[in-house]
C-alpha cells in the first residue's frame, strides 16, 4: 500500500482512527488486503479488475446476504461467499490474504512499536485504544 499512499503511514491511520471515534453511527468496517506479496515478490491478489469481487461482497454484507469473519481490522469476507468464477484464487491462497499479522507473523498481537507495523509506520503507528 505504500506505494499508493502520500503521506505517512502512521499519520494516515491515527487519522482514520480518529475519525472512527468521532463518527457516529459506526460505519461498517471491513478488512482485505490488495497489496499482500508472495515470497517472490508478487502481489497476491489477481488485479484491479478482480477488486469488483469484494466490492460485490461488500453491497451484499451491507444488505444482509453473505457474512464476514471478524478481525483485528475489520470483517473481512469469507472465501465461500465471494464469487471465483473465472478466478483461480483457492480458499488457501485467500485465507492468507486475508489474515491479519502485526508482526513477523504474530496475528495475536495487539500492536507492535517495534518498527515493523503495518506500512513500516514504526513508532507513529497508533494503537487504538478501546
Amino acid at each position: 500500500m505504500l506505494p499508493f499512499c502520500g503521506y505517512h503511514m502512521g499519520d494516515y491511520f491515527k487519522h482514520w482512527l480518529q475519525v472512527g471515534k468521532d463518527l457516529t453511527p459506526k460505519p461498517p468496517i471491513y478488512c482485505v488486503n490488495w497489496f499482500r506479496r508472495e515470497e517472490n515478490g508478487k502481489f497476491m491478489w489477481p488485479g484491479f479488475g478482480d477488486n469488483m469481487r469484494i466490492l460485490k461482497w461488500i453491497v451484499d454484507r451491507v444488505h444482509g446476504r453473505v457474512g464476514a469473519k471478524e478481525t483485528p481490522l475489520g470483517m473481512a469476507p469469507k472465501y465461500e461467499d465471494i464469487e471465483w468464477d473465472g478466478c483461480a484464487v483457492t480458499a488457501e491462497r485467500f485465507a492468507t490474504l486475508t489474515r491479519v499479522m502485526f508482526s513477523s507473523g504474530d496475528e495475536n498481537s495487539s500492536c507492535n512499536r517495534s518498527g515493523s507495523t503495518p506500512g513500516s509506520a514504526g513508532t507513529a503507528f497508533p494503537c487504538a485504544q478501546p
